[in-house]
């Protein structure tokens, strides 16, 4: 796939990529200067949050800092190749017509992706690796917007009984309409916050 870039009129190709190594002597690179996949997406901020926290626990004590910086770089890329997955994953199941998409479906797959598509296909289950960027829960919502339904469900839900089930979930919804209907009314709190400023 071929994506470019325009200013003024001219295209510009983009690729992706990613730095070797964010973190080298006492520069680090954050955000897109330290790896870039889709521009669009927001994947990007997700990446520098987490690169932000990564830094933080990672804070040298002193002026050189190699440990740290090889855990940085390794935290970094790991996290990156996870959100460049999780990018394929729209392109690779996506029910859509046309070309592209049956290019993008037809492509081959990083192992750890064609991994979680084919066990969340089998059975609604998704491995999580170290470093992952998103959640189980996002990865098990972007495969459904995208149509990918498992073929049977995961036999551990057979566990707990359908009545067990079906009253947690009523309990949950009377906290939430509860806790909805202790709130204020909205030209009550509007005014209240108002009132402070």
């Amino acid at each position: 796939m071929r994506l470019t870039c325009s200013m003024g009129g001219t295209g510009k190709p983009f690729h992706a990529g990613r730095r070797v190594e964010a973190w080298q002597g006492n520069c680090v690179a954050l955000g897109a200067a330290a790896g870039l996949l889709e521009p669009l997406h927001p994947t990007a901020l997700t990446l520098l949050l987490r690169s932000l926290a990564q830094l933080i626990q990672l804070w040298p004590a002193g002026p050189q800092a190699p440990v740290e910086a090889a855990a940085f770089n390794r935290t970094a890329a790991g996290a990156l190749e996870g959100a460049r997955d999780f990018l394929i994953a729209h392109y690779a199941v996506a029910g859509r017509a046309g070309a592209l998409w049956d290019d993008r479906r037809a492509a081959s797959l990083p192992g750890p992706l064609a991994a979680k598509r084919d066990l969340f296909a089998a059975r609604g289950r998704l491995p999580m690796y170290d470093d992952e960027v998103f959640e189980e829960e996002d990865w098990a919502v972007m495969f459904d917007a995208m149509g990918l339904m498992p073929r049977r469900y995961d036999a551990r839900a057979d566990i707990v009984p359908l009545a067990a089930i079906e009253r947690h979930l009523a309990e949950q919804r009377a906290r939430v309409i509860a806790q909805v209907r202790a709130l204020p009314p909205y030209a009550q709190a509007m005014a209240a916050l108002r009132a402070r400023a």
